[in-house]
């Protein structure tokens, strides 16, 4: 078995480290620097309150840890939100003062926080990541913590919510990672919800986090949950149908010139706006695309060292769900590739049960190993398209290419020239892990008239695995422009030019007016069939509207992105960094020139390497020039910087015979004057898979559903118990019972007789095993 290193992590270097998700957050406590049980800090309010506004989702949280120790503690807050999310407030409460974060040029919020550190205070910094393809993973180191005391932190963070086929699928994710529990002693979620369109229905699917409504309109709805003693072991999870029978053009503004905007920061100021903004949602009715039962659909594996571990898990549970919902008549092969062997299953074959099976087979038999040339992948993914047919390239994959091509132009410009879009081909992409590049698989799929998802750590297989496969069924829609009749009072529009869409999705389009008064909107589009489509409505741009102050924000934003992207493109000037910088400050969201400083108790900071991968990521202030790492086991490797990511990394594997436990590596950095620093780093070595053991009957009838439990090492934090031919399951601890336990669909078609059980079982270091159970089949 590979080794896999966690690494611990500090302020200015962050490395990261393979930490359970919960997606609520966790405190954990330490004592001088050492972990303590967890049972010394738990979570005893939660306060939640959801806001969705016209396609934008805010979610505000109020959390009070209480200390059961004697002795002055530490906590260490780990928090994931979505992927779109960015993070527009934080705080921590000292006593009885809040302490809320504000926005600095990072030179001067790396100044300050020499300073404070200097002066033996626990300041907090996040700064922004140079490529958007960081993961949402927030830590804050919070002391002190008194004894028997409690601790309170507030965070707010926000995100895009598009309605998808007629239907908003909302889910806040809730509970924590597989083999974790967190329990909240009161618990309060309010939700409050509008739209420019008419509700069909509103359904709930919690089993027993089910809000009551509270009040329901024609076009929102409010409702609130409350418990006591609660275990977050499910998520907000709710479907809000909508009456879309025509194209729908939905515009919301926001006006206000007497509002002013204080900074916050050291440096003071404030902002006044002379000029509204915007933000314009079209809407399409759901249509099936006139190729679905005739695709050609090459699966591309991404076989890459990074995949190992649950990410692999992932895109075998994935392929699987996502077969089972093509259509008959669509021919499906499958491409595995890393740095070492590009291979295919075989030519395109139409999808059947047995043909399912055999990629099954064949994805199994290959080794994860290497790195990726994406470039050289995607090429021989075109390769297996057929010319005349309608091709579609679904690419799995964690997106972060390690040999061959690096820079994104490159890769995409590549892509273009390849013989996939040469025949016609769109690309699907799917990221992979909570560390998917986004940025480069969104630019991939956006240049073949594809779609970028997301498959996070605890994501829904089957619910990914229906989404993308009616994305690859939609019709599509090209040619989308928005026009204004008094083109002159619009301005700062983005994006500037609309991707394709598929029918039953929105697309969205933000900016300024100038001036009040009556407009008109028109949309035009080509319909997939090559038909010429317009539509024309009355606006009228208000005079003073503040009701969705969130426009504002999601402009910023819009503006912050297509800078950055001219900057990559372009080069950095002056006045691009300097509105970056002012609009950042405004809003409240860091960018690769800002970060957030909250002083006197608070460190927050997103993390930046791959989990169970043997590659050592460092991310240092711009001054440093070389960085060495110096490992206990007799290795001195130097660190190779990658300037598209601002990255310094070096791939490593420890001794095959070195001891599990923890360790100390030293970083070295030099910096533009040559002056040299020694960064102390520890880590850990585990190398063990976790033993998994059986603990339930064996023999089972076809066409029921039995339970599956098994009993596993306490660093266990994924079981995945799987017979061939049936849906994969999760099994979950179960206190009552002590063991992992689930409940697999024994299909009636079943074969009879002696089968394996595949139970996949992956600890926290990310060693996975794989352990084979014989059951028992009867009629």
């Amino acid at each position: 078995m590979s080794r896999t290193v966690l690494i611990a992590v500090s302020l200015l270097l962050l490395l990261i480290c393979g930490v359970a998700r919960a997606d609520t957050g966790t405190l954990t406590p330490y004592f001088d620097s050492e972990p303590q049980a967890a049972e010394q800090l738990t979570l005893s309010d939660l306060e939640i309150r959801l806001t969705l506004d016209h396609g934008l989702a805010r979610v505000e949280m109020m959390q009070i840890y209480a200390s059961h120790d004697d002795r002055t503690l530490e906590g260490r807050y780990r928090l994931i939100i979505p992927e779109w999310a960015d993070i527009s407030g934080f705080a921590v409460w000292d006593d009885l003062v809040r302490i809320p974060g504000v926005i600095l040029e990072k030179t001067k919020a790396r100044r300050l926080f020499d300073e404070i550190v200097r002066a033996a205070i626990d300041p907090g910094l996040m700064g922004g990541e140079d490529e958007t393809s960081v993961v949402n993973e927030f830590t804050v180191q919070v002391a002190p913590i008194a004894p028997y005391g409690t601790k309170r932190l507030e965070l707010t963070y926000r995100f895009p919510a598009p309605i998808e086929r007629g239907r908003l699928d909302f889910t806040l994710p809730l509970r924590p990672d597989e083999g974790n529990e967190q329990t909240v002693d009161r618990l309060t979620i309010d939700i409050a919800a509008t739209d420019g369109l008419k509700i069909a229905a509103l359904a709930f699917h919690g089993e027993r986090l089910l809000p009551e409504v509270t009040e329901q309109g024609e076009t929102g709805f409010q409702a609130r949950f409350t418990a006591a003693h609660f275990n977050l072991d499910e998520d907000l999870s709710f479907t809000v149908e909508y009456e879309m029978p025509d194209a729908t053009v939905d515009l919301t503004a926001y006006r206000d010139t007497e509002q002013v905007d204080w900074n916050l920061g050291p440096t003071g100021g404030h902002y006044q706006d002379r000029d509204g903004f915007y933000q314009a949602r079209v809407l399409f009715p759901p249509q099936q695309g006139a190729a679905v039962g005739r695709r050609n659909i090459v699966l591309v594996v991404d076989g890459s060292l990074s995949m190992l571990g649950d990410k692999l898990l992932r895109t075998v549970e994935l392929i699987g769900e996502l077969g089972r919902e093509l259509s008959p008549g669509d021919e499906l092969t499958l491409l595995f590739a890393n740095s070492e062997t590009t291979v295919a299953a075989g030519p395109p074959q139409p999808v059947s049960p047995a043909w399912l099976a055999r990629l099954d087979e064949f994805l199994r038999a290959q080794t994860i190993a290497g790195g990726l040339d994406l470039s050289a992948a995607l090429a021989a993914a075109g390769e297996l398209c057929v010319p005349g047919k309608a091709n579609q390239i679904v690419l799995l994959s964690d997106g972060h290419p390690t040999v061959g091509l690096l820079r994104y132009p490159a890769i995409i410009e590549a892509f273009r020239r390849s013989p996939g879009p040469a025949r016609g081909a769109r690309l699907f992409a799917v990221g992979i892990g909570d560390d998917a590049n986004r940025v480069l698989l969104t630019q991939l799929a956006a240049s073949a008239d594809g779609h970028y998802a997301w498959c996070a750590d605890t994501a829904d297989a089957a619910a990914l695995a229906k989404a993308t496969a009616a994305r690859l069924s939609a019709a599509m829609l090209r040619g989308i422009r928005l026009l204004f009749g008094r083109a002159d009072n619009v301005f700062d529009s983005y994006p500037a030019t609309i991707p394709a869409v598929f029918a039953g999705s929105e697309t969205t389009v933000v900016g300024r007016f100038k001036k009040p008064g009556d407009d008109r909107l028109i949309l035009k589009y080509q319909a997939e069939s090559g038909q010429a489509v317009e539509k024309a409505v009355a606006i009228q741009w208000p005079e003073k509207a503040t009701d969705h102050e969130g426009i504002r924000r999601r402009w910023a934003k819009a503006r912050v992105d297509y800078l950055v992207e001219r900057i990559r493109n372009e080069g950095e000037k002056q006045e691009w960094v300097d509105e970056i910088v002012a609009l950042s400050k405004r809003f409240t969201f860091v960018t690769p020139y800002t970060s957030f400083l909250a002083a006197p108790r608070a460190l927050l900071r997103p993390r930046v390497i791959r989990p169970g991968d043997p590659l050592l990521r460092v991310r240092t202030s711009p001054e440093i020039v070389r960085v060495a790492a110096v490992f206990p086991f007799g290795l001195t490797a130097p660190l190779q910087y990658l300037a598209d990511e601002d990255i310094w990394q070096v791939r490593f594997l420890a001794p095959p015979d070195y001891p599990d436990g923890s360790y100390i590596c030293r970083l070295v950095l030099v910096d533009r004057d040559g002056r040299q620093y020694v960064e102390a780093k520890s880590f850990v070595l585990d190398s063990r898979a976790p033993v998994v053991k059986p603990a339930m009957a064996t023999v089972w009838r076809a066409g029921s559903a039995v339970r599956v439990a098994v009993t596993a090492d306490a660093d266990t934090r994924r079981l995945l118990a799987r017979l061939p031919g049936a849906p994969t399951v999760g099994l979950h601890w179960d206190e009552r019972a002590k063991a992992s336990v689930g409940t697999l669909d024994v299909p009636a078609g079943a074969p009879l007789g002696r089968q394996q059980l595949e139970i996949y079982a992956e600890d926290f270091a990310h060693n996975v095993s794989r352990t084979l159970v014989a059951v028992e089949v009867k009629p």
